[in-house]
């Protein structure tokens, strides 16, 4: 996916308005969390961490095998689950660091990025609209609160205190599970010193193994989340569970 600046000359009552809105995410295997979010995923799907490109990201899992997303409706691109986390809200825009070291406002190459195109970025004047600063300053607080959970991160990844998820695949899926996925290891959180245990407070790193450890058990309904995504793929009503992972009058929206 490339990036080009927002321009205050070339972009001028500039919008975006998606008529497929997360069909972009189609292949995001994993969506980031900021802290903020934990609560509302909180005791609804699985919350882990991910190694990836050397360093450790705290987040969802969407599919259980790689460049797969199972909570994009393949039909129409809605989220299929009731929160849409600030990775894909942000889309197609993020902030971005030039030749000349400033921050600038991005768009993604491919994003139908158009004059008259939804609610306008840059206004006739090439300044940013309300909405344009409202992004910039929502895109500003999110890149801060990512850095600011890395010091957490760095600290359990020191620790040595991850360990593999290990998937139980269905006979009918013949490719290999992920293994970048990771989660807290209780055996070796429990030999941690009581230093170590402040450090970790002091870094910020207990939210996020409170959220791992406590919604651990919730990894099945990843599995549950793929077996729906199939069968929206076959134009399928997806009911699977008891409690109907489905609204009745067809939100697309997960429910467990």
């Amino acid at each position: 996916m490339g990036f080009i600046a927002v321009s205050s000359e070339k972009h001028r009552e500039f919008g975006y308005a998606a008529k497929q809105p997360f069909k972009f995410a189609a292949m995001l295997d994993f969506l980031p969390l900021s802290y903020e979010e934990i609560t509302k995923l909180n005791g609804l799907f699985p919350i882990c961490f991910r190694h990836v490109s050397g360093r450790i990201e705290f987040g969802i899992p969407t599919h259980f095998i790689a460049a797969n997303n199972a909570l994009v409706h393949p039909g129409n691109g809605k989220f299929l689950l009731p929160y849409v986390p600030a990775v894909l809200r942000r889309y197609p825009f993020q902030l971005a660091k030039l030749s000349d070291g400033k921050m600038s406002l991005v768009v993604a190459e491919e994003a139908d990025f158009a004059k008259h195109h939804g609610d306008a970025i840059v206004d006739a004047q090439g300044a940013l609209t309300a909405k344009g600063k409202q992004l910039q300053e929502f895109l500003v607080k999110l890149n801060a609160r990512f850095e600011q959970m890395q010091k957490a991160l760095q600290l359990l990844a020191k620790l040595q205190l991850f360990k593999p998820i290990r998937f139980e695949l269905p006979e009918t899926v013949d490719v290999p599970a992920r293994a970048d996925l990771l989660q807290i290891d209780e055996q070796k959180l429990n030999a941690l010193s009581a230093q170590d245990l402040l450090e970790l407070r002091d870094a910020g790193a207990l939210p996020l193994i409170y959220s791992n450890l406590l919604n651990a058990h919730l990894l099945p309904r990843l599995s549950q989340a793929v077996e729906v995504f199939a069968k929206l793929n076959q134009g399928v009503k997806a009911e699977v569970d008891l409690q109907k992972m489905f609204d009745d009058d067809d939100t697309d929206v997960l429910k467990f």
